[in-house]
């Protein structure tokens, strides 16, 4: 069943006039052209201009400039340089003039000035090589001899930024389009595109923020590897695979070990952000070399301070590797294909953990070799991030916490508008049209009556605006990646279409959102505890049992158990259930089954075995594969980590969006959330 609106047709009749003047929009004039503005605060609108001409200085190595005169219906793309490179040659050129000055002190700080950050412009310097004074000859002399000497690294490096203008006739020019401005109007209202506030102007729709629904299959299947040739044809990258070394940057420089300088940005040109999550930390290109791997050269690690003893710790802590659109950092993104070659020191002791947009761990690792070892996922959902760590799981006081990565590739990253994580305590609502615009707000409220959503504009020069439901596709909040759980006990159950509700045991399994709404036993699909975080099985662990507890490290496949509903809890025979672990001393990527112990459950060694188990403390215990959202449902996402899939097999339906209140309905029965504890909200297909 495919989602519809719910929102009542007479009200759209009887205010189609109304909404002519409620709602500015575009005026598409004879003659106007409509470009895709990607603002720096990662905001992107659809607008419209008129054409007009304007200059372009194209800056070749050495610095001449060449200028030219184009028309905006020239353009397929422009990139605005956060600082001209007309600019920068102008304040290279001074620098070089100033090696002549009078005052000493002023000599010599130009000639520090350019050692530091003059390697990009050699060029231009060496043209000043007979310059008329002699001092300044003798010192220009000195500097190309230590220029040459120079290679850059993360740190010191001036780049000779351009702005970038990609033309219709398929001429991609480098150089400067000075103070130049193009004037735009959005929803009624002028926006001005400069590079004080524009970071690139399309023609066209530059990628799809909506991202794509998984492939074909009903269920979310993710393999775990432990070689490379999934990323690699030979020794070729594949097709539509991102690749990093971390040996040369986006223009092929060369990186240096350089403690000092955080990574986090450093390869977003490819998609990928990273993040030391312990103590402040950063991740810093490495000198660690790797003995196995592609590349031996460099890799990344964590660097960071231990507060209480300010003592300064290398490849120690825990890694989070984000995504993004390639070039574009302040748009999140995800992925389906990940690996990386990751340096231990004592097998088991990192683990590598794929959680998806929802916040479910998709994917567990650990090492399995001794040394260097290859870990990657593959799987047909979403990878929003990655986490790298100690394997803080282990039962013992002596975890090594050694690590670096190396050989980085995941799939080509794709816009997911279901991301907005905020890593401090303030971010905006991301609105997402069916236009695939992507607008910034600091509230907003949904006006059922006239069938529009007004928005309370976050983003600069943009006044606060209304906009038709009909154009709305995505509504979300602020995210945490650490998902909090419901006040009360209980548990979180996934149903047949992949929506997960938070439940209490009271005789029967009921919403804790309201309890008179019943949850119907044989829907469900997946039970883990409120303070548990949701983890997926593999489908080869159904083959050992019809029911698998997936817990951190090991899965357990039950041939005899059951789930007693009216007292939240699973009976199980322990005898007749199998353990699954990864073998960390056969061919890396075995695993090996065993009699399943008490301890396999988490049940302390000298305890009795008590036959059952309490839901809401248990980890994640499944009767089938979880199922990818069927295409055209719609979704609510709430800040406590439900889940309800729109038009699905579970029956939830939108009721109502009025004011800040979102009311969904099943069988009757409401759940009402007030938009700010939204986490997503998509409205799926309308009919």
């Amino acid at each position: 069943m495919k989602f519809q609106s719910r929102l009542p047709a007479p009200v759209i009749a009887g205010c189609a006039a109304a909404l002519l003047l409620l709602i500015p929009v575009a005026c598409v004039a004879q003659g106007s052209l409509p470009f895709y503005v990607q603002m720096r605060d990662s905001s992107m609108m659809q607008v419209q201009t008129g054409d007009s001409k304007f200059e372009w200085k194209t800056v070749a190595p050495d610095g001449s400039i060449t200028m030219s005169t184009f028309n905006v219906t020239d353009i397929e793309s422009l990139r605005f340089a956060a600082s001209p490179a007309s600019e920068q040659v102008a304040r290279i050129r001074q620098l070089i003039d100033d090696l002549a000055d009078d005052d000493y002190h002023r000599r010599n700080e130009a000639e520090r000035i350019l050692l530091a950050e003059g390697k990009p412009f050699e060029t231009v310097i060496e043209q000043q090589r007979d310059h008329a004074e002699p001092e300044a000859r003798y010192r220009i002399a000195r500097l190309l001899e230590n220029l040459d000497g120079i290679k850059e690294s993360a740190t010191n490096r001036f780049v000779m930024d351009f702005d970038i203008l990609q033309l219709r006739d398929g001429r991609r020019l480098e150089g400067d389009i000075g103070d130049w401005s193009l004037t735009c109007e959005w929803n009624g209202v002028p926006v001005t595109a400069n590079r004080g506030n524009c970071m690139h102007l399309f023609n066209k729709r530059p990628f799809a923020v909506t991202s794509a629904l998984p492939g074909e299959a009903s269920t979310v299947s993710t393999e775990l590897m432990f070689d490379d040739s999934i990323f690699f044809d030979g020794e070729n990258p594949r097709e539509n695979v991102s690749y990093a070394s971390f040996e040369e940057g986006e223009g092929g420089e060369k990186l240096d070990a350089d403690r000092e300088f955080d990574i986090v940005d450093g390869f977003a040109f490819m998609g990928g952000r990273f993040h030391c999550v312990t103590n402040n930390g950063r991740v810093v290109i490495s000198g660690f070399r790797f003995k196995n791997g592609r590349s031996r050269r460099r890799s990344i690690g964590n660097f960071f301070v231990v507060p209480e003893s300010k003592k300064r710790v290398s490849y120690q802590g825990e890694m989070r590797i984000d995504f993004c659109v390639p070039g574009n950092p302040t748009i999140p993104a995800s992925v389906n294909r990940i690996g990386m070659f990751v340096e231990i020191v004592i097998p088991k002791h990192t683990i590598l953990e794929a959680v998806n947009s929802a916040g479910h761990v998709v994917g567990l690792s650990q090492s399995v070799s001794d040394r260097t070892g290859y870990l990657s996922f593959d799987s047909n959902s979403d990878i929003a991030y990655v986490r790298l760590l100690a394997n803080e799981y282990l039962a013992t006081d002596d975890l090594n916490k050694d690590f670096a990565v190396d050989d980085l590739s995941f799939s080509r990253p794709t816009a997911n508008p279901a991301l907005n994580f905020v890593d401090g305590d303030e971010g905006h609502i991301v609105i997402v049209s069916r236009d695939d615009e992507r607008l910034l707000a600091r509230n907003v409220s949904f006006d059922l009556d006239n069938q529009i959503l007004q928005v309370e504009s976050a983003m600069p020069g943009v006044e606060d605006f209304a906009m038709p439901l009909d154009k709305v596709q995505w509504v979300v909040g602020p995210q945490s990646r650490e998902v909090s759980a419901p006040q009360e006990d209980g548990c979180f159950v996934m149903l047949t279409d992949g929506s997960v509700v938070h439940c209490l045991f009271q005789q029967q399994l009921v919403a804790s959102a309201n309890p008179s709404l019943t949850i119907a036993e044989e829907d469900v699909i997946g039970v883990w505890g409120y303070n548990q975080r949701a983890r997926y099985p593999r489908a080869a662990d159904f083959d050992e049992g019809s029911m698998v507890m997936v817990r951190p490290l090991n899965t357990v496949c039950f041939n005899d158990a059951g789930i007693d509903w009216n007292n939240g809890r699973l009976d199980y025979q322990l005898d007749k259930a199998i353990d699954i672990q990864q073998g960390i001393n056969e061919a890396a990527g075995q695993w090996i089954p065993a009699d399943a112990e008490k301890e396999h459950l988490g049940i302390e060694p000298d305890a009795d075995d008590p036959g059952t188990l309490d839901l809401t403390e248990v980890a994640s215990i499944w009767t089938t594969l979880p199922p990818n959202r069927a295409a055209g449902t719609g979704l609510l996402r709430t800040d406590d980590g439900q889940q309800f899939i729109l038009g699905g097999e579970s029956g939830f339906e939108l009721a109502a969006v009025n004011g800040s209140t979102i009311t969904i309905r099943h069988d009757g029965q409401e759940l009402s959330f007030d938009v700010q504890d939204i986490y997503a909200l998509d409205f799926g297909e309308r009919e």
